[in-house]
């Protein structure tokens, strides 16, 4: 389904949705919402807990998506 704002995004870049860097992102809410757009995100944070929260948030589940439930990669 494609949202409103995703509408609003292709028109405004209609060749290539925008690159997000987030400096300061904490648990990632904007970064979130961004990757859900299909941007290309980059977030940090200098606190250590945070940045666990944003691995959590945004890198483990597409990182780890074609895993089973015991963590073992399908095989094809």
């Amino acid at each position: 389904m494609v949202t409103s704002s995703a509408k609003k995004l292709r028109s405004a870049w209609p060749d290539a949705p925008p690159r997000v860097l987030d400096c300061f992102a904490g648990g990632g809410a904007i970064p979130l919402e961004a990757s859900r757009l299909g941007c290309e995100v980059h977030a940090l944070d200098i606190n250590p807990v945070a940045h666990l929260i944003q691995l959590a948030t945004l890198d483990y589940p597409v990182r780890f998506n074609d895993r089973d439930e015991l963590g073992r990669i399908p095989a094809d």
